[in-house]
């Protein structure tokens, strides 16, 4: 990342107290060097080259990363009181790293080296050596290290008054330490971000964010800065006018600054204490205050300290009318005014030796001093405008270089997609066809292991099977025979049944004609028996005729024949075919006198029907026509057999069911 070159500016000397306390607070770096434990260091490296060159070592390798660490920790001990053995301890431990490739101390190295350079105010010099860090942390994904050097990037920018770009470096550390959980980190930044706020007098913001860095301290229990932070609180609610409030956190301030043994933080908590109790009209108060924290500061030899304290007691001895002593001590402003070169301290330096010798009556000197106050005063002005021209500069050229970044980031991004999808794509064709493969090899050892298993299967259950097979068939068949036997009986019982009906039909249609005939032979004895002379002759034949042919009426014969060839099949044919000159009524005859059933049986010893032969007296002409008619068919039968006596039964096809007549 490039940055256009910065111009150095002054800017209010409270702020750049403020700024070294942030350098002091997010790297750890104690206030007063720990001689012994330097010197402790120095000797364990010291030892640690004689055994290498005893060894015979002249180059470094990874083990040597152990001796990089020793030099960042000799550098934590010594960077504050000499800087310059604490760049060339850094950039021994950024030679060593690049030569054994130990990428994260090259990174840490070049953090270090940039802290010297900012310590120096050679901030462009310590932005290039900060970015080169950057680059290598946030190449190794070392988030924590990104942070840090993100938060040094936003010091180099605070110290030069670019606050924007200070806040957006410091914003973007926050946002990686709060994803990381460095609680120390996120205490630090939180107080500075709000440092930050409060120089652009976005006062609200700067306390939430104060305040929210006392809750992180408290629940995680960072001691350190405790005091810091209060103080910072109290300074915001004195400019809100609420000073019972700002009393509150100074005191609480100096508990922390005691416990924590920050003498730097427990003299700015006296000062601003001071300050409060002196516009509360408790100068004794107040002078004690200021008197407490000069004296610290004297020992601390902390120039801008001490710039404080001169012009607060120098106010206080101005308030008390003790104009002799307040411009004693706004002199010693002065001076160390003069030694910083900045033009605000000069411009509060002179502006209140003019308010001091305006009230001491000396106007000619007070209106020089005013002028002087002026011509600070337009200093500062064209700096501050200076300062926000470089800083708008900045903002816009590091727009530019950003979006340039960005646009390269988006480029990179979507070919890394791009390869990415490639591969993705690749390997899952790959894959594919691999599954392919093993799934065809697979389908195939299992056809032939269930080839194999079919064959076996086959093999041993074919005897099973074919007599499984002879079983069912053995069983078919014995169920057909019982079916056929079921249906065999069925039928029989139907015909039985059926025959049954046709022989209680026959049986009824007999009676019905054997009663018919007997009344109608009857009827004809009784006209036989009337006198001869009483019915003409020709109308007693015609009365006879009649009788004779209702006896033996055709409808009546052809309901007798259906009935008697239902029970009797084929008679009738087998009768015609063995005697086919028998007269129609003479078949009448011969089956109404053939037995059928239970209800006709000739006997052939006595000659005589029995249960339905009509019964006629011997000499009746019934008698003696059926007489007639048995004597013709005994005659034809003896012409076709040459015999006097037979014995004729006609068969039926029916196994013969009809016995027929016998004679003898």
């Amino acid at each position: 990342m490039k940055f256009t070159k910065a111009i150095p500016i002054n800017f209010s000397a409270a702020l750049l107290m403020k700024i070294l306390l942030i350098t002091i607070w997010l790297f750890g770096i104690p206030v007063f060097a720990q001689h012994a434990k330097s010197d402790s260091i120095s000797r364990i490296i010291s030892a640690y080259d004689k055994t290498r060159k005893d060894a015979g070592e002249t180059s470094y390798t990874l083990k040597d990363s152990a001796k990089v660490k020793l030099l960042f920790s000799l550098y934590g001990q010594i960077h504050t009181n000499d800087p310059a053995r604490a760049l060339k301890i850094a950039n021994q431990s950024y030679l060593i790293s690049k030569e054994i490739g130990f990428e994260s101390g090259m990174s840490k190295a070049l953090n270090q080296q940039a802290n010297i350079y900012d310590y120096r105010s050679e901030h462009d010099k310590a932005l290039q050596l900060f970015n080169q860090s950057l680059e290598i942390a946030e190449k190794l994904g070392d988030q924590k290290q990104v942070a840090q050097v993100e938060a040094n990037i936003g010091v180099v920018f605070a110290k030069q008054g670019i606050l924007n770009e200070a806040l957006r470096h410091m914003l973007k550390a926050l946002s990686i330490a709060n994803h990381s959980k460095d609680i120390e980190l996120q205490v630090g930044l939180t107080n500075n971000i709000a440092i930050m706020l409060q120089d652009q007098k976005r006062t609200k913001e700067a306390l939430t964010y104060f305040k929210k860095c006392l809750d992180l301290q408290r629940l995680h229990k960072v001691d350190f800065g405790k005091s810091y932070v209060c103080q910072n609180i109290a300074e915001i609610y004195q400019q809100l006018k609420q000073d019972k409030i700002a009393k509150a956190y100074l005191e609480q301030g100096i508990k922390f600054a005691k416990a924590e043994n920050n003498l730097i933080s427990l003299a700015n908590n006296y000062s601003t204490l001071g300050m409060i109790y002196l516009d509360a009209d408790k100068d004794e108060l107040a002078f004690f205050y200021f008197e407490s924290a000069l004296e610290i500061r004297q020992k601390l030899e902390d120039s801008f300290g001490l710039f404080s304290s001169y012009t607060n007691l120098g106010t206080y001895y101005q308030k008390m009318q003790n104009f002799e002593k307040a411009l004693s001590f706004m002199t010693k402003a002065e001076t160390l005014a003069n030694q910083n070169g900045g033009f605000d301290m000069q411009a509060e330096v002179y502006r209140q030796f003019s308010s001091i010798n305006r009230d001491k009556g000396n106007f000619k000197l007070a209106l020089d001093y005013h002028e002087k106050f002026k011509q600070a005063s337009d200093s500062v002005f064209n700096s501050e405008n200076l300062r926000k021209l470089t800083e708008q500069q900045l903002n816009f050229d590091f727009r530019t270089e950003q979006q340039a970044r960005d646009r390269a980031a988006t480029k990179a991004l979507a070919e890394q997609k791009l390869i990415r999808n490639l591969s993705i794509i690749g390997l899952s064709v790959l894959a594919l066809l691999i599954i392919y493969v093993l799934v065809r090899r697979h389908r195939s050892k299992s056809r032939e292991k269930q080839k194999q298993f079919d064959t076996l299967q086959t093999k041993f259950t074919h005897q099973e099977a074919e007599a499984f097979a002879l079983r069912v068939e053995n069983e078919n068949i014995q169920l057909k025979n019982k079916l056929e036997n079921l249906e065999a009986t069925r039928q029989k019982q139907q015909l039985q049944e059926k025959l049954e009906f046709n022989q209680r039909e026959l049986a009824s249609t007999t009676l019905f004609l054997s009663q018919k005939n007997e009344m109608l032979s009857q009827l004809q004895q009784r006209i036989d028996e009337l006198p001869k002379n009483a019915i003409p002759e020709n109308q007693m034949e015609r009365i006879k005729s009649a009788i004779q042919n209702n006896r033996y009426m055709d409808a009546d014969w052809e309901k007798f024949r259906l009935h008697f060839e239902q029970v009797h099949p084929d008679f009738f044919y087998d009768l015609e075919r063995k005697h086919s000159t028998l007269t129609t009524y003479e078949l009448r005859l011969y089956a109404y006198l053939c037995p059928a059933g239970s209800s006709f049986v000739w006997q052939q010893k006595n000659q005589k029907c029995l249960a339905a032969e009509p019964k006629t007296r011997p000499d009746s002409p019934k008698n003696s026509e059926m007489k007639k008619t048995r004597r013709k068919l005994l005659f034809r039968r003896m012409l076709f057999s040459g015999s006097n006596s037979f014995s004729f039964t006609p068969q039926s096809s029916v196994n013969s069911r009809c016995s027929g007549l016998q004679f003898s």
